[in-house]
């Protein structure tokens, strides 16, 4: 229940199945008493909908009920995390001023718990947002903070999903050397 990969949006190709497990392993959570594991049931199944399905609107519901349940039970942090994956939702929904807005809050929150791991989530959140509005200079900034960030961290996916995004956007801007030198 405390799985990263479901923050970091990898799904298999199995999604049907995952939902359906979640969706059973949601229930089970949420006739306990335990509202940590039930908000990350519903966080779980919040991202398997949007990112698998594009499910946004039960999605955001889930989130927002995760979020609460964070909250009352005494876990700050983890409710940052949902709210940064809110952020996406929003991206997703279309709302890239919420999408990016949201990104800056946590990352601003995160900066201010000197929590690595969660800045690197609402970096890579606020590349995420800014990529489709053109902003690719700021990006790259980001970028190169965000795999400093991931290096010190020993996030090994967060590394290589970084110079990806850094090869696709040097290549973007016209910088074909420089690309393929960050995705090799």
């Amino acid at each position: 229940w405390q799985a990263e990969w479901v923050v970091d949006h990898r799904l298999d190709a199995s999604l049907p199945v995952a939902i359906r497990a979640m969706r059973t392993i949601s229930q089970l959570a949420e006739a306990s008493d335990d509202r940590v594991r039930s908000a990350a049931a519903k966080f779980h199944l919040a991202s398997f909908l949007a990112w698998g399905s594009g499910d946004t609107d039960a999605a955001i519901t889930l989130v927002t009920e995760a979020q609460e349940l964070f909250e009352a039970a005494g876990e700050p942090r983890r409710a940052l995390v949902a709210t940064n994956e809110m952020g996406y939702l929003r991206g997703i929904a279309g709302d890239l001023d919420a999408h990016e807005r949201i990104a800056r809050e946590v990352l601003a929150e995160s900066e201010a718990l000197d929590d690595g791991p969660l800045m690197l989530q609402a970096i890579c959140s606020l590349i995420w947002a800014l990529q489709p509005t053109g902003r690719l200079r700021e990006s790259l900034d980001l970028m190169q903070r965000g795999l400093t960030l991931a290096r010190q961290e020993g996030r090994s996916y967060r590394i290589t999903y970084l110079l990806a995004q850094q090869g696709y956007t040097l290549a973007l801007l016209g910088q074909i050397p420089e690309a393929r030198s960050a995705l090799a």
